[in-house]
């Protein structure tokens, strides 16, 4: 195994509300920091030079990448094939080109075309069908500018092992998993692509969970890491996405702090038709003295007339979610190195729990049946989508 032990990468994804407007123009925080947190310019101690596009949402903006200012960051790209899903992006046979064109040029790594087997317009079958004519045409027609991922789906076991024996062969450069925030079904497809041989296969460089990065999450993500690089010889990257530190504004709530406990993110709720709770001049609440809390004050939040977040406060308090969310995974790696007696110390006891199941079904000769041995302990400990503790304001800041 290499000296440096690989780390899972968790990608941001901050598409709600007008943040990709304020990033495109490299609106400054209220001390005058630029907004965006993966630029060189941003204070080292909370730069994330990581970030993920979708084509679904942008398929316009050809030069989307130089626009945002992330030339030098790790950009992975998402299909829009969700949004193909959902309806949002009409499907036509002839955007797959479109979209494969766009990727390439504003993504390193990228998902294929799928179309998640959930929505309302095709079945499952249907799904699968068009999914497996979109990667035979990404195979066939990429440049080779950006490394694209395959894509595994569900959402039942038993639809997980024949999508995966049809799309197979497939000569991509890693695996994606859409699991609709479901743990447990997330730990069997991995357990299904260890066992089929897919990470021995040098070109297998990526493994990417589909929108999962709630704190709990990043301790099974590392934990996973940690496992993959005793098996793999340190060569496969586990990576992961979210909207979560963006679209947690869109509600009105700030992160305040991580229990790593019981692995949730505590946080705080600013509703917008309550003015009095955003006092003149007080300083926002922030553990980490983050750039986007120097000389922000809460009544910069708000209107002032019970209506919607200021644009400061929405740019304020992304930034400032997004700090956290970067500070617990850097916490979680730290403490996934340290001594198991260590970690036991730190997480309950149905995590730590966990930890072990995990490296042993990741190390398993037969990862399958060692996940089935041990689906009482992954239900138990995976049952909650949420992971986040609210509180109302005056619990917390005492207004």
């Amino acid at each position: 195994m290499s000296m440096k032990e690989k780390e899972f990468v968790y990608f941001p994804s901050l598409s709600s509300g007008n943040s990709k407007d304020w990033l495109t123009k490299n609106l400054p925080l209220s001390d005058g920091t630029t907004s965006r947190f993966y630029c060189d310019t941003y204070p080292e101690d909370f730069r994330h030079k990581y970030f993920l596009v979708s084509a679904g949402h942008n398929l316009s903006k050809d030069t989307l990448r130089v626009d945002m200012g992330l030339e030098d960051s790790f950009v992975i790209g998402d299909s829009g094939g969700y949004q193909i899903m959902t309806g949002a992006l009409k499907w036509k046979p002839e955007i797959k080109q479109r979209i494969l064109t766009w990727l390439e040029n504003n993504s390193d790594i990228a998902m294929n075309l799928d179309i998640p087997p959930r929505g309302k317009l095709w079945s499952y079958n249907e799904s699968l069908d068009i999914s497996i004519e979109n990667f035979k045409y990404f195979a066939d027609n990429r440049i080779g500018k950006t490394k694209l991922l395959n894509v595994l789906h569900g959402p039942s076991i038993a639809q997980y092992n024949h999508w995966y024996e049809k799309v197979k062969d497939f000569p991509f450069n890693g695996w994606s998993i859409g699991i609709g925030r479901n743990i447990y079904n997330m730990l069997y497809a991995i357990s299904l692509l260890i066992e089929k041989g897919e990470f021995d296969k040098v070109q297998n460089e990526y493994l990417h969970l589909l929108g999962v990065a709630s704190t709990s999450d990043f301790f099974i993500i590392g934990t996973l890491q940690r496992a993959f690089n005793k098996r793999f010889d340190n060569r496969v990257t586990l990576t992961t996405d979210s909207s979560s530190p963006n679209r947690a504004t869109i509600f009105g709530t700030v992160y305040f702090d991580i229990n790593y406990k019981d692995l949730k993110m505590m946080s705080n709720y600013f509703p917008t038709k309550k003015p009095e709770c955003y006092h003149p001049g007080q300083e926002p609440f922030c553990v980490l003295n983050c750039p986007a809390c120097k000389n922000a004050t809460y009544d910069m939040y708000n209107t002032g007339d019970g209506g919607r977040w200021t644009e400061m406060g929405y740019i304020s308090s992304t930034n400032h979610n997004m700090a956290i969310t970067t500070q617990s995974h850097k916490v979680i790696t730290k403490l996934l190195r340290a001594d198991p007696m260590m970690i036991k110390e730190v997480v309950n006891t149905d995590y730590f729990q966990l930890y072990s199941v995990l490296e042993e079904i990741v190390l398993s000769p037969t990862p399958i049946a060692t996940f089935h041995k041990y689906t009482h302990i992954i239900n138990k400990v995976c049952n909650n989508p949420t992971n986040i503790t609210t509180l109302e304001p005056d619990t917390f800041f005492n207004f």
